[in-house]
């Protein structure tokens, strides 16, 4: 795959987001979670350990609530997994 076989496309004006959230906490003013949190970043934790970074395409069939509503496959350029105690 060459770089003339994908297309560049971002999915906010503004380019990327960094976030940071912690498993089984809900936050209210959290937008984030309906585009981004989803089952697919879960999917890595069964292969990586702590501070592991990986590149994700997670299909809309396992994506966040946004994309399973639009169809829309989603990329992570850099997903950084971090343990805290």
């Amino acid at each position: 795959m060459s770089l003339q076989d994908s297309i560049p496309f971002e999915n906010f004006s503004a380019g990327t987001y960094p976030f940071e959230f912690t498993y089984n906490v809900m936050t209210n003013n959290d937008d984030y979670q309906q585009y981004f949190l989803s089952e697919g970043l879960n999917v890595p934790l069964q292969f990586v350990g702590d501070g592991a970074e990986v590149s994700l395409i997670v299909p809309f069939q396992i994506g966040s609530t946004y994309a399973s509503s639009y169809y829309t496959p989603m990329y992570f350029e850099r997903v950084k997994y971090v343990w805290r105690d």
